[in-house]
């Protein structure tokens, strides 16, 4: 007969941590208090969490969506296999759709994920404006290096034609 056997622990919100030995000590096991002697059933793509009479299997979330609809929140310099888990599982989901989603840390360090918005009416023309200034100071930066180009080869009809596009597109520009 053996003096000591399983317990399996949980964190303070309840996750499974590990396996841990208890002895016993007269007819009853020294079980910690964030320990229990009912074995977990662990489930693929599932949390395992004590809700203080038996353990349950708490899904995953797959999606940005989810996380956000199930309130998934970490503390991103916290400790404990579980925030860990959910900090890494955060930042792997923003990963996966960055385009439409980020995470946030907040003042206390609560790490989220949010949506971002889509741009409005304005944000969009200035963004088109902007690409639109950056195009062409792209094309007349081109231009200043062909003029040197030609300065150094001593082209005098290929500047001519450079520098009339050059006032073309300074004269756009403005």
């Amino acid at each position: 007969m053996s003096n000591t056997t399983t317990a399996y622990q949980f964190d303070s919100q309840g996750y499974y941590l590990n396996e841990t030995l208890v002895q016993k000590l007269g007819e009853e096991y020294l079980v910690p208090p964030d320990s229990t002697m009912a074995e977990p059933t662990f489930k693929a793509g599932y949390w395992t969490k004590w809700n203080g009479s038996k353990w349950t299997n708490e899904k995953i979330p797959t999606t940005c969506a989810e996380a956000i609809k199930k309130g998934l929140t970490c503390i991103s310099n916290g400790q404990g296999k579980h925030n860990y888990e959910v900090k890494i599982l955060l930042e792997a989901l923003v990963a996966a759709d960055s385009e439409h989603y980020k995470t946030v840390v907040s003042d206390n360090f609560v790490m989220t994920i949010e949506e971002i918005p889509e741009p409005t009416e304005e944000e969009k023309a200035l963004e088109r404006e902007q690409a639109k200034q950056n195009a062409a100071q792209q094309a007349i930066d081109d231009l200043i290096k062909q003029m040197t180009i030609a300065d150094l080869n001593g082209d005098e009809e290929w500047k001519a034609e450079l520098r009339e596009e050059y006032q073309t597109l300074t004269a756009e520009a403005e």
